[in-house]
């Protein structure tokens, strides 16, 4: 994977929610990088400004990211 042609296809709310999506992308082979915030030496001190993490992944998938994560959220409201 190119790490020069990776974008932000989404923002992570939690760990939870980035793992569910983790494995379902890794289920469809969508190629993908889950960057987290939190800095273990530091802690929560960075996360809590910017959320918990991003999904990094080529552009051509962002569209299909952005539908997988917004019905995991559907999901989880009902």
């Amino acid at each position: 994977m190119d790490l020069d042609k990776l974008v932000v296809a989404a923002e992570l709310d939690n760990e939870i929610e980035a793992q569910v999506l983790a494995d379902i992308l890794d289920e469809k082979r969508i190629p993908h990088i889950i960057r987290r915030f939190a800095n273990d030496y530091y802690g929560m001190i960075f996360q809590l400004g910017q959320g918990w993490g991003q999904v990094l992944a080529p552009s051509l998938h962002k569209e299909e990211i952005e539908r997988i994560l917004a019905e995991l959220r559907e999901e989880n409201i009902d």
